[in-house]
């Protein structure tokens, strides 16, 4: 079923990383109605040399829905 990514640099606390997939996960069961036992959440930490090469080279353009408007590199 559903499985959310967040890609994201360094430096956020594990209380934090736990906070943001939770609030993601009942963001999905509740606007899309799945059950929360079937969504999953991963958080990767990139450093920022590595996050262009890393995340938006493998995702595809058309399933972007909100663009990062900030240079990155």
């Amino acid at each position: 079923m559903p499985h959310i990514t967040v890609s994201m640099f360094p430096g956020r606390t594990e209380e934090q990383k736990k906070k943001i997939a939770q609030a993601l996960k009942r963001t999905m069961t509740g606007e899309l109605g799945f059950p929360e036992e079937v969504v999953s959440v991963s958080i990767e930490d990139l450093a920022k040399e590595k996050f262009v090469d890393t995340v938006i080279h493998r995702l595809h353009k058309e399933n972007i829905v909100f663009e990062s408007s900030k240079n990155i590199k």
